[in-house]
């Protein structure tokens, strides 16, 4: 039964870390304002900040997020903001194109890898610098266990932001599916030492205590 139960987290692990770390377009049930609305808390726009993350729209979040950090100044509140924008949004302002081509890819991804594939291609292509395109391409080569050219692009996104949480949980998922436990552990250090609340990160350590444990 011990056995099962660590088959089990491992592949609901990989689950969460294939879906909840990266980012929920086709999850539209509240979908945000397109514009940033004036009037808010900090809190409310801290929430609202993960809601425009979640809808894959950058700099609503990223706006958000700013607002929080000023309205909550002095606060827990703008300390998490802070956190959230340096580690889960793009480090540079991204372009309109290139989160539209990063939505399209995500949700290619669900019916036709192929498709994803040449669309976060042509994303990076024409955007270099957005770090998204390489973490979910990068993503999308551990399913297919093309480990190499996971890692090619995974240290890429890392290169351009290192304090971007998936994709060093992308990279720990492909060190771990390379059996490279010691490295999958690392990753997951990595991401939680930037952001100790990220769900994703302490479930993944979670699952790596459990098999250190074997």
């Amino acid at each position: 039964m011990r056995e099962v139960s660590k088959a089990a987290l491992g592949f609901t692990t990989a689950l969460v870390v294939s879906f909840l770390s990266g980012c929920s377009y086709f999850y539209r049930s509240s979908v945000p304002p397109e514009k940033v609305p004036d009037g808010k808390t900090a809190s409310e726009y801290y929430d609202l900040g993960v809601q425009y993350k979640g809808a894959g729209w950058t700099e609503q979040s990223r706006e958000s997020m700013k607002r929080a950090i000023q309205l909550g100044q002095g606060q827990d509140i703008a300390v998490k903001a802070k956190r959230y924008l340096e580690t889960k949004l793009p480090r540079d302002p991204a372009p309109e194109d290139a989160v539209h081509l990063n939505i399209k890819g995500f949700n290619s991804r669900i019916f036709n890898k192929d498709e994803a594939e040449k669309v976060w291609l042509e994303c990076i292509k024409k955007y270099p610098r957005f770090e998204w395109a390489y973490s979910n391409l990068g993503s999308l080569y551990v399913d297919e266990e093309k480990y190499s050219q996971a890692e090619e692009y995974l240290n890429k996104a890392l290169e351009i932001n290192p304090s971007y949480v998936n994709a060093w949980l992308h990279l720990a998922e492909c060190k771990r599916k390379e059996k490279d436990f010691d490295a999958a552990q690392s990753c997951i250090k990595k991401a939680l030492a930037l952001d100790p609340d990220d769900p994703v990160a302490k479930l993944e350590k979670a699952a790596e205590d459990l098999r250190s444990k074997q």
